[in-house]
């Protein structure tokens, strides 16, 4: 009885397995592989949660006109869902009209009731220069706050380099506004003096101006609070970043034509403006956002008429995501799907130093105009020493290519095969106690061959100073290099090695370029 049973069970498994293989023979997709059928199946529903989230969260809090936006002249108009009647009234709604007023979240009432009493006409946020009586064709807004170092350095190189690529044939076209938006007045007052004395016959021109948001629209920013992905310091940073963007969109309201958002830390292309101008030209659509640089909201052009809307969204949902992340929900929803990128970009992020307290910022654009012709700025350093020291690494060298190469001028550390948990170490002859160190890799000119995520150890045992393995971590590698100064890294005093640790495997090849050594001789230390 018990093997009648048994061989029934085997004979309703096997019909089971074979009605299921045959089910799944005729609805597999012969066209998409399963794998990657699943992976855009996870993407698409990724895509609905975020649509989801915007509509939920970020739509309620923005007031905006209910006129429908009208194509312009000979010029079609995206249309990213042709059957979302309920939402199309809200994102093809952002024409400006005269009596337009925000209404904001409460933290932000202050901005609110400052903006709806002077709309973008307080004349008394202007620290120098003066505005036109017409509009141009381009305003290009650049706002700054106070860095740890180098920051006057930054904004008066970006001005030079601006106006150094406007002739006067084309200057009355162009207007820049330089916003102060550091909470510390005095600096705002200080630098913007500077820059003054520096570019006065381009503030007389008009070319240049300076404005200052009234402290009082700013919210209490230790209200914040720290998110899933950032901490408390980076919030905050992001938040008023959000307030600062919109001031200075909702004060360039107006001035010309089309509106620019800069960094101060920026290299302009020669004959910028007239690629800006052929790249809008051959534009066949509608579109809400060109973008003349690929890296955060560098180089990011809109329509003039545009700005009190994306000011709107900004402010509205100032706390909750960065500018960037809300700037595509925002191009996606006025009815640009996809980002339009000129062939090249025309402004290259120079500054390695970001006002967020302890970060380093050494990104490049590769998109860049003329970029891999020469040394971008990024990579010219202060320099050390080098101190005596040897060297040792597990990974595979390049032939011709040894660690001692990282000492000499023109030459370079290159391995191939770059594997998780791989070192390099230097050791020193002696201890030293290093008030800076700055470690640098990759290529010079383009920034290939990076170390793609990595940490900086240091050894500090003067029983274990020629075998370097009684280590502690320091810090982490930022875009390859690491500047201890910069990003706030505390290194002990009588330092005998160096480790830089591979974290993670990476496909490319390795480049240890540079090292320089600040040692500071004033501290005591144990002889060595």
């Amino acid at each position: 009885m018990k093997n009648t049973r048994l061989k029934c069970w085997k004979q309703l498994l096997c019909i089971f397995i074979i009605v299921w293989i045959f089910n799944f023979l005729i609805t597999v997709d012969v066209h998409i592989p399963q794998p990657l059928k699943h992976l855009l199946e996870i993407q698409e529903a990724q895509f609905a949660v975020n649509e989801t989230i915007f509509r939920k969260n970020i739509v309620p809090n923005v007031r905006l006109t209910r006129e429908a936006k009208k194509p312009e002249p000979d010029k079609k108009i995206h249309n990213s869902n042709e059957n979302d009647n309920a939402d199309a009234s809200f994102f093809n709604s952002w024409r400006k009209q005269e009596n337009d007023t925000l209404a904001l979240p409460s933290p932000l009432s202050a901005f609110q009731q400052y903006y709806n009493k002077y709309g973008n006409t307080d004349d008394s946020v202007i620290l120098y220069g003066h505005r036109r009586n017409s509009a141009g064709y381009l305003t290009l807004a650049i706002p700054t706050v106070k860095r740890p170092f180098n920051n006057y350095y930054y904004l008066n190189f970006t001005l030079n380099s601006l106006v150094s690529n406007i002739d006067n044939s084309i200057a009355s076209e162009v207007v820049i506004v330089i916003f102060m938006a550091d909470l510390d007045m005095a600096w705002n007052k200080h630098t913007a003096r500077l820059l003054y004395l520096d570019f006065r016959i381009h503030f007389d021109s008009g070319l240049i101006h300076i404005i200052s948001a009234p402290s009082k629209i700013y919210p209490d920013l230790a209200i914040l609070k720290k998110t899933k992905a950032d901490p408390v310091a980076r919030v905050k940073w992001r938040s008023k970043q959000n307030i600062d963007f919109a001031f200075l969109m909702l004060y360039s309201q107006g001035i010309n034509k089309y509106f620019i958002q800069l960094e101060d830390d920026i290299l302009v292309a020669p004959g910028f403006l007239n690629d800006i101008k052929s790249f809008v030209l051959r534009q066949n659509e509608s579109w809400i956002c060109l973008e003349f640089s690929s890296l955060g909201f560098i180089g990011k052009m809109f329509h003039s008429k545009d700005l009190f809307s994306i000011s709107s969204v900004l402010l509205s949902n100032f706390s909750s995501s960065p500018c960037d992340i809300l700037l595509g929900y925002i191009r996606r929803y006025m009815g640009q799907p996809l980002p339009i990128h000129s062939p090249y970009s025309l402004f290259q992020h120079i500054g390695r130093i970001s006002s967020l307290k302890n970060k380093m910022m050494p990104s490049v654009d590769i998109k860049f105009k003329g970029f891999g012709s020469k040394v971008p700025l990024i990579t010219i350093l202060p320099q050390g020493e080098k101190p005596p020291a040897k060297f040792k690494t597990d990974m595979d060298i390049v032939p011709g290519y040894r660690p001692e190469n990282i000492y000499t001028n023109n030459s370079y550390f290159w391995a191939k095969g770059i594997k998780k948990r791989q070192y390099f170490k230097i050791i020193f002859e002696k201890p030293l106690n290093i008030s800076r160190l700055i470690i640098s890799t990759g290529n010079i000119i383009d920034k290939t061959d990076t170390l793609e995520l990595g940490i900086l150890k240091v050894g500090a045992n003067e029983k274990d100073r020629f075998y370097c393995s009684d280590l502690r971590k320091v810090g982490n590698f930022a875009g390859g290099d690491v500047d201890s100064l910069i990003q706030g890294i505390v290194l002990p005093k009588n330092i005998n090695c160096l480790h830089i640790e591979v974290k993670r495997t990476q496909f490319k090849w390795l480049i240890i370029r540079d090292l320089q050594v600040f040692i500071d001789r004033n501290s005591s230390r144990k002889p060595g």
